[in-house]
């Protein structure tokens, strides 16, 4: 940490020369405020609010903790009066005696008196300024207050770095102990037992499913764990913290009960019912467990005549722990519980009833509740009391009172389910708005608001990113689609779905004109290596130009000609037409979040963060922003200072010279862009501030932020003459969208929006089947077919042959065939076994297998079928693979002792000698198959998707390749070394060889239901050598068939749509739409790429027509 922190100051200190950026101590003041009182409070647009969320309650129920983002309250209960209120957001968590409360933040972790909520005493932060969102970490406090315990920051950023749990003692505030985390694991939940002496802990989350709920009781004396309780169970402690019980959650119910002291079982309890839940009585010493009986088991009801339900039985049980006996118990015969409640007391039962809403999977919980010495029935209200989830529910001691935790909070009266004390609703955060051109309206999330009139109508549209072509279509550029929609009726003009994490930072920007699209394209793990930056065309979508380069922000010129992109170390500029590099700006001091230019192109404005170059590398409160506007024509950097953390956003007035930023620092500041001085700093929002922009007539700003969007009068900081915009008083919200009305005294563009081309292509078209009810995902397939000048002269055929009866029920292809396709290998059935069919689907011989999960080949020749197997299953780490003779089904000879807990047999080279084997580190392994012995293995790689290896038809090369890396390495079979790697456009999916294996073809996730194809030509003497022969995007899958000479490709894009390509010049030669929906209804190949054939290659002919 020390080493990090003096790296970030010394990195700062070289570039302060260059950026102007400075400490907050070292700022300059800032100039005199003006007077107007327009200025100084901003109007805000409450365009969506939340009801706060309940986090905990104290014990006596008097208290109750609520986030409501950027801030966090405590409120006195019954009342509703606010007590506290923190300036971030905190999780909480109150002492079993209720007299101190734990909180843990981005900036401190503290334990505080619950009357006064004075500090009593503070502690590290876990993750010392990371965010200001709560980040994921488990956190404790022990029954008297005396101890804490909390995960530090490793856990919260990464599966692969050792975390700690530490545990420090609240009297003095030192460190008493720290427990290591196994390196795969991540800590969910810890709660102190006993008198703080023993922990309990819970993994989940983990990379290394080994770890995936397990739970540890340690004991905190002698710094080890008593005992490991079962995977995927859950387990909860006694009010007394003296007991803990565990149960598999829909399993027939076992719960067994142990000493929290040393682990040991005390008692458990056995039930043919599913378990859905249970929970401990406040005394201890009774257990109440709510199960579900499948309707199949249940008696009928012979005397009913109303129709059986499908839902299960619901039964409520409470087991008395020291007798073993059941004395309670009551059923459901409609629905199920799903969960089992006490009252503060124990006094009173209550199950939670499930029932189905109908939409969906959607249900509504509805409370049924008992005496729990008398069994008799409790009035309650007949409606339902949460939606959604059910999550811990709290009732309040002494009263008929409940809340519920990690749901908006309400004090709900449990008899009458009146909402007894609601709590202020708060602004939902916004992290983009932009004013409409030539209006005073704004966009943000889905809402469309006029500032004159204060209406705020919800759009069709959804979230949007900016307006185009004068303000009459908005450009959406939100995962996964990029769409240009019409203001005024929120339909889409057109679509284009780009494969991309949704969780992976991008850049994208659209020409004035909406003619070009330029877009960041980074990896699935947000890195800099492999980035692209698209350019894309919406007439013609499948021919991009790619750049390969990493840009963490895209600025388009006015000209609509060039655009700017940052890397991570440099400003450079690009031709939009060529793609070609036209020049570099300059440096950057950090990774850059936003950039514009000028109206003229003269001037470029950017911002960010100091360092924190890579994408994945975290922000935080502490770090340093930069701001600063650089001059094309002297090639002169002018500082912006002022902003005291992440510069966010800026948006620029041109006409007037003035440029405004959004930080963190929870200001925005406006400026001089011809001295760089700060005309003024707006103080009005709690916390970070992601987006800032300004209208076109320089009167009004506009800022987003986690506490909503603020509109801010600017124009008396130029001129205290020129009079302030007139906003409305309130803002309301209208029920469906509006129309909006063109600007008065402008003529509407007569401009139309560009859509994808027509008629630039031409293949023809198959429709087999009915195909006019089938949806063919047309926010993507159907701009793809309409480039087909013959869309219109369609070849029909309608009568479907019937299927052969020997193809399988889970027919999807083969998974492996012989060479001369007269054995087909399967292993996809409804129950696991391997089957091997002839070429006319008559079965030849089977075999089971334990899961249908396990992989088999079968052998060039046909003659045998190798099974990869496990050793008496996971827990010996051991695979093996068994080899069986296809004509008797004899076993001949097993591969032993492979150390893996999983294996995939991959491919077999073409002459039946070696086995290429994909075990659980993710590496390839080549086994000889004469003698079991490994002849070495490709290169391991980190956890993550698995490698796809293949030998050539000709076996002199092994290809090897995963997702999402974008290099295919070619190697030599026999030293396994890499001759040659092919690096293609983005990520690789899949790769095949042509029969020849002289060309590979790689396809590339580009679009939904589209990839980007790129056919390699492998030098015929030395493989040393590799040359593009083409690359194109269109409707492809990995499953598909060369022709024997491998110059057509029949794929299928999915169920309804095959395409046939030509694999010499990429293009498309025919598109089969079909309404056959089956995965066994598929499409072949001849030998000689001719003809098209349904199932077979001498199948009933599809094209052309017979």
């Amino acid at each position: 940490m020390f080493q990090e922190s003096l790296r970030s100051l010394i990195g700062f200190l070289t570039l302060a020369a260059l950026t102007g950026c400075q400490r907050p101590q070292d700022l300059p003041p800032v100039a005199a405020e003006p007077k107007s009182s327009s200025i100084d409070s901003p109007m805000w647009v409450d365009l969506g609010t939340a009801a706060p969320v309940a986090m905990a309650v104290r014990p006596d129920g008097r208290q109750v903790i609520v986030s409501a983002p950027p801030v966090t309250h405590a409120y006195a209960l019954p009342s509703g009066k606010r007590i506290h209120t923190w300036p971030r957001q905190v999780l909480a968590f109150y002492s079993g005696d209720g007299k101190t409360v734990l909180t843990v933040s981005d900036s401190v972790t503290s334990v505080s008196d619950t009357q006064s909520f004075r500090p009593l005493q503070s502690f590290p932060s876990p993750w010392p300024n990371q965010t200001n969102e709560r980040p994921p970490f488990a956190a404790a406090i022990s029954h008297d207050g005396s101890r804490i315990a909390v995960t530090d920051l490793s856990q919260a950023t990464s599966y692969h770095s050792p975390s700690v749990i530490r545990v420090f003692d609240c009297t003095n505030g030192t460190e008493s102990l720290s427990i290591f985390v196994p390196e795969k694991a991540k800590v969910q939940s810890i709660e102190f037992l006993l008198d703080a002496t023993r922990l309990l802990v819970q993994y989940t989350g983990s990379s290394d499913p080994l770890y995936n709920g397990t739970r540890e009781l340690w004991d905190l004396q002698h710094s080890e764990v008593l005992v490991e309780f079962a995977r995927a169970a859950k387990v909860i402690a006694s009010k007394s913290r003296k007991r803990i019980a565990v149960g598999k959650i829909d399993q027939p119910t076992k719960i067994t009960i142990h000493d929290a002291g040393t682990g040991r079982l005390q008692n458990e309890f056995h039930h043919p019912d599913l378990l859905r839940d249970f929970c401990f009585r406040p005394d201890s010493n009774q257990i109440l467990i709510a199960s579900e009986v499948p309707r199949s088991k249940a008696a009928p009801d012979e005397a009913s005549d109303s129709p059986p339900s499908k839902n299960p039985i619901g039964r409520i049980t409470q087991w008395d722990i020291a007798s073993s006996r059941i004395t309670f118990e009551q059923t459901d015969d409609e629905f199920p519980f799903a969960k089992a409640m006490y009252d503060a007391e124990g006094d009173r039962i209550f199950g939670a009833l499930e029932k189905p809403t109908g939409l969906d999977e959607d249900v509504d919980f509805y409370l049924l509740g008992w005496d729990a010495t008398t069994s008799t029935s409790i009035t309650t209200l007949p409606q339902a009391f949460f939606s959604y989830r059910i999550g811990d529910v709290v009732f309040l001691p002494g009263s008929d009172q409940v809340v519920a935790l990690q749901e908006p909070f309400s004090l709900r009266n449990v008899n009458t389910g009146e909402a007894i004390t609601p709590l202020g609703r708060y602004r939902v955060a916004q992290t983009h708005v932009q004013f409409k051109a030539n209006e005073p309206s704004i966009y943000s999330g889905s809402s469309l608001t006029d500032l004159r009139s204060g209406l705020s109508s919800s759009s069709r549209i959804g979230p949007a990113d900016q307006f185009v072509q004068n303000g009459k279509t908005l450009f959406s550029s939100r995962h996964p689609s990029l769409s240009l929609f019409d203001v005024k009726s929120g339909k889409p003009f057109w679509d284009l779905y780009l494969e991309c994490s949704p969780y992976a930072a991008r850049s994208t920007e659209i020409t004035k004109d909406a003619r070009s699209i330029v877009r960041s394209q980074p990896t699935s793990d947000n890195t800099i290596d492999d980035a692209r930056v698209l350019i894309i065309q919406p007439e013609a979508p499948d021919s991009p130009r790619i750049l390969h380069r990493y840009a963490a922000a895209i600025a388009i010129h006015p000209s609509d000609k060039q655009f700017a992109a940052a890397s991570d170390q440099s400003i450079e500029e690009f031709d939009i037409a060529s793609a070609g590099l036209l020049g570099r700006i300059g440096e950057v001091p950090g990774r850059v979040l936003d950039m514009a230019y000028t109206a003229d192109g003269s001037q470029i404005a950017a911002c960010g963060v100091i360092d924190h170059r890579n994408p994945q590398t975290r922000t935080s409160k502490s770090s340093f922003g930069w701001a600063w506007l650089y001059d094309r024509e002297t090639h002169q950097v002018q500082p912006l200072i002022g902003h005291t953390a992440v510069v966010t956003s800026l948006a620029i007035d041109s006409p007037r010279h003035r440029l405004a930023t959004s930080s963190n620092d929870g200001t925005v500041r406006l400026w001089n862009m011809e001295t760089g001085e700060c005309l003024w700093v707006y103080k009005g929002h709690h916390s970070q501030i992601d987006c800032v922009d300004i209208s076109s007539d320089g009167k009004l700003m506009a800022s987003a932020g986690v506490d909503g969007i603020a509109i801010w009068n600017i124009a008396g900081v130029v001129d205290p003459d020129i009079q302030p915009a007139q906003l409305a008083s309130e803002f309301t919200s209208a029920q469906k969208t509006e129309t909006t009305n063109e600007t008065p005294g402008k003529a509407a563009s007569s401009t139309p929006p560009p859509s994808p081309a027509q008629g630039t292509a031409q293949w023809d078209v198959v429709k087999v089947g009915d195909t006019s009810r089938v949806h063919f995902h047309n926010a993507s397939v159907d701009p793809w077919l309409q480039q087909n000048r013959n869309a219109h002269q369609a070849l029909r055929r309608r009568e479907v042959p019937r299927r052969p009866n020997g193809v399988p029920s889970a027919y999807s292809g083969p998974s492996s065939q012989s060479s001369n396709g007269e054995r087909l290998l399967f292993t996809k059935f409804a129950k696991p076994f391997v089957k091997v069919f002839d070429s006319n689907y008559e079965e030849v011989q089977s075999w089971p297998i334990r899961a249908s999960g396990q992989t088999a080949v079968i052998s060039p020749d046909g003659d045998c079928v190798f099974i990869v197997r496990d050793v008496e299953g996971h827990s010996t780490g051991k695979i093996h693979v068994d080899i069986y003779d296809v004509e008797s089904g004899e076993r001949l000879g097993k591969i032993q002792d492979i150390d893996a807990r999983w294996g995939t047999a991959i491919d077999m080279d073409p002459l039946g000698r070696t086995l290429l084997l994909r075990v659980d580190n993710n590496s390839i392994d080549l086994r000889e198959i004469a003698t079991g012995k490994s002849l070495g293995q490709l290169r391991s790689t980190p956890a993550g998707a698995g490698r796809s290896a293949q030998y050539s038809p000709d076996g002199r090369l092994i290809a090897m390749g995963k997702y999402p890396d974008t290099e295919i390495s070619l190697c030599d079979p026999l030293t396994l070394e890499p001759i040659q790697t092919i690096v293609n456009d983005l990520p690789v999916r899949w790769f095949i060889f042509t029969p020849d294996g002289k060309r590979i073809l790689a396809g590339q996730p580009y679009a939904q239901s589209r990839t980007w194809l790129t056919m390699w030509e492998i030098d015929d003497a030395e493989s040393t050598s590799v040359r593009r022969l083409w690359s194109h995007a269109g409707p492809a899958g990995d499953n598909g068939f060369f022709s024997d000479d491998g110059r057509r490709y029949l794929s299928p894009a999915n169920w309804n749509l095959w395409t046939l390509w030509d694999t010499d010049n990429g293009h498309v030669d025919v598109a089969i739409l079909t309404s056959l929906t089956n995965s066994k209804d598929q499409f072949a190949l001849s030998a000689d790429g001719q003809s098209i054939h349904f199932y077979a290659s001498d199948g009933p002919q599809v094209w052309p027509p017979p």
